[in-house]
């Protein structure tokens, strides 16, 4: 039986027997793929890997955060954001470059964009320019496709600012797989007598 057939609640019931599918199976097995990928471009690169608490004091941070109660009244641990006090405390520490497959948490509620628990690849290099870390990533990406798709990226990536994204795409990550782009007509209706477009 095809497991797209399911409905949601029975695939979550027998989620055990779900997993046995192809295609989950396939997802995870690349999953761990990349994740080794990844380690080892990194650990080849000169990067050690941290691994940083999850539990943590309350930061004064954008996203609303988790928190997990003690045994003792009234005391708290906040579930991290992100390691971002661990990143400083390690460069201070004379840890030049390190990287962790780090969980966050963020309580910000199921919007198409968010959810509460995702991984993040956590990446910290000291005294570095732009340059480095762009050529950094886009060498990780250009080893991850050719080890798991068979693909040569091109590189350089293509770069546009973030003045050039918001006039083009009106957005600041645009999906460049599409040619729908915002054109500034302004100079063309400036001189007409409607009012609507003239202002």
């Amino acid at each position: 039986r095809e497991h797209q057939n399911l409905s949601e609640d029975i695939a979550l019931k027998f989620r055990y027997l779900e997993l046995r599918q192809p295609q989950l199976q396939h997802n995870l097995r690349l999953r761990s793929k990349v994740g080794h990928i990844i380690r080892s471009h990194l650990i080849d690169k000169g990067f050690i890997e941290v691994e940083t608490p999850t539990l943590f004091r309350v930061t004064p941070e954008g996203a609303q955060e988790f928190v997990v109660p003690t045994r003792y009244p009234g005391k708290f641990y906040s579930l991290v954001q992100s390691p971002q006090q661990y990143k400083q405390l390690l460069m201070c520490g004379g840890i030049e470059k390190y990287f962790q497959v780090a969980r966050c948490y963020r309580d910000e509620g199921f919007r198409a964009d968010r959810q509460p628990e995702f991984t993040q690849i956590d990446i910290e290099m000291a005294f570095i320019r732009r340059d480095d870390i762009i050529g950094l990533i886009q060498g990780l990406l250009v080893d991850a496709w050719k080890q798991i798709l068979n693909m040569e990226l091109e590189v350089p990536f293509p770069v546009m600012t973030y003045q050039q994204a918001m006039e083009k795409y009106g957005t600041d990550k645009p999906d460049t797989r599409f040619e729908y782009q915002i054109v500034n007509i302004t100079d063309v209706f400036k001189e007409t007598d409607l009012n609507v477009f003239r202002n």
